[in-house]
């Protein structure tokens, strides 16, 4: 299992927390050229497949199976960042970086493929979003967009305040 949690832009600061429980059935999977493996579409789309996750802005979150001598190039839309999460195996990226289990690649904004090769069997998230363009503050938990909002929340937190309300 995989908890993420994601920013979210100024205008939803405020909004209720929400969780979605996603059942495997339910996220459809593409299948990589060559047999080299499979692309489960948690959020955004691949291929003509969308998946079910329900985001607050444009993302993509895809669980990668690669098998082993497998390789891949997918896309993700120009100028979004990537990030890409090894989860087990080894993994090379962009025929540069060796990531192994546990690490992590957070990758730029210029162009859109994305190599990966697998020496053995490796499963991987990609994960990339549309830029928010918001400043970020963050202090521990908390993510805000400036220092006044995070000791504000951190007051709320401390005096068990937290309510729905926008963040100004």
């Amino acid at each position: 299992m995989v908890q993420l949690w994601v920013n979210l832009p100024a205008r939803a600061k405020g909004m209720e927390p929400g969780y979605q429980a996603i059942r495997a059935g339910d996220i459809p999977e593409v299948s990589l050229a060559d047999g080299a493996g499979a692309v489960r579409v948690i959020a955004g789309d691949l291929a003509g497949r969308t998946g079910p996750a329900q985001t607050q802005t444009p993302m993509q979150v895809w669980d990668v199976r690669l098998r082993r001598e497998g390789r891949a190039r997918l896309h993700v839309p120009e100028g979004w960042p990537a990030t890409v999460a090894v989860i087990d195996g080894t993994v090379m990226v962009n025929d540069d970086a060796v990531l192994r289990d546990a690490d992590l690649a957070i990758l730029g904004t210029e162009g859109s493929a994305l190599a990966l090769e697998a020496n053995n069997e490796a499963r991987l998230l990609v994960l990339s979003g549309e830029p928010i363009g918001d400043p970020v503050a963050a202090r521990g938990p908390f993510v805000m967009n400036h220092e006044h909002e995070i000791e504000r929340t951190r007051a709320d937190f401390r005096h068990n305040r937290f309510l729905s309300r926008e963040a100004s």
